[in-house]
This record gives structure tokens, C-alpha cells and sequence, in this order.
């Protein structure tokens, strides 16, 4: 919380190298940058905003990487299961609303060579206020930018989790 009493998340992530480490933090830079370029007139993505990224070498093997982001009220699974137990079902126009938002977000991330890799309901983030409520993509742990070539990389290798991947992958 700042002094202007502004919430905010910080998400801790832990790595075993100083190469994976960066690698984390070249994943959420690029994110942070995407966000910071965008001008007034273009629309803004459904993305959790990242305020800040700080590195730290805990031990000689351990290092840390902090990420400054905008705090959601609740992730869509636990809003899934709340509306469950109301029996509060999401209308057919809710639920292109949320989608329409969401794959609009993708397909920025797609036009600026990113891929997210783990959606997941726990990945998308609920922001209530008053009546209007958003829906924004989190978690880039698994992002990666995407390859021009045809040369098969780590880049390239199958990410994510399991229950929520295609079927043919």
C-alpha cells in the first residue's frame, strides 16, 4: 500500500541461475515496456499492470526477482466458484464479453511477438469497482517472445498446464 493508500501486488519468483534470472526478468521487461509505450490513443491491453522489477542474489545459488503489479480483487477461478455456490450463471453475453476482452489482449501480445503459454482461469484476474468489473491476464512466468524462423529453440519448447493445454498438443 503507497501513502496514497493505492494497493498493489508483489510477486516474488525464485530462480537457481543468474542466466534464468534474467531470462525471468527480460519476459516481464519486455511486458513492462509493451505497456509503457502504448499512448493515449491506443486501447490499453486487458493486462496486469507491472509497476516495477527488481532483482536480488539471495545465497550463491539462489536469486530472487520481484514484480510491482496492480492488485485484482480475486482470480476468475475463485469468481467461477463463487458464482457457482450463488447459482449467480454467467449469461451467454458475460461470457463473450470476458473472452472478447481477453483474446483482444492475446492478439496484441501475438502482434508484439509474445506468448503467454499458461492460460488459465487462476491467470486471469477479476477487478471489481462499484458496477464495472474487468478482466485482465496475469502471470507471465511462462511468457516468451516468439521466433521469426523456423529453427526449433527452447523458446519453442511445450509450456504451461497440462489440463488447460489443446488436446493435440
Amino acid at each position: 500500500e503507497d501513502k496514497q493508500k493505492n494497493k498493489y501486488a508483489l510477486k516474488k519468483l525464485i530462480a537457481s541461475s543468474e542466466k534464468d534470472i534474467k531470462g525471468l526478468k527480460q519476459e516481464y521487461q519486455i511486458l513492462h515496456d509493451i505497456q509503457s509505450n502504448l499512448n493515449e490513443t491506443q486501447t490499453k491491453m486487458n493486462i496486469v499492470n507491472i509497476y516495477g522489477l527488481s532483482t536480488k542474489k539471495l545465497d550463491p545459488t539462489t536469486y530472487a526477482m520481484y514484480v510491482l503489479m496492480e492488485l485484482g480483487n480475486l482470480d476468475w477461478e475463485k469468481e467461477i466458484l463463487e458464482r457457482q455456490k450463488l447459482k449467480k450463471y454467467y449469461s451467454e453475453k458475460e461470457l463473450m464479453d470476458i473472452l472478447y476482452v481477453l483474446i483482444c489482449s492475446l492478439e496484441k501480445l501475438q502482434k508484439e511477438n509474445i506468448s503467454h503459454r499458461d492460460i488459465k482461469p487462476q491467470n486471469i484476474l477479476v477487478f471489481k469497482n462499484d458496477n464495472n468489473t474487468c478482466y485482465k491476464l496475469a502471470d507471465f512466468g511462462e511468457a516468451k517472445e516468439l521466433l521469426s524462423g523456423n529453427r526449433p529453440t527452447e523458446k519453442q519448447t511445450l509450456r504451461g498446464t497440462e489440463l488447460y493445454m489443446s488436446p493435440i498438443l
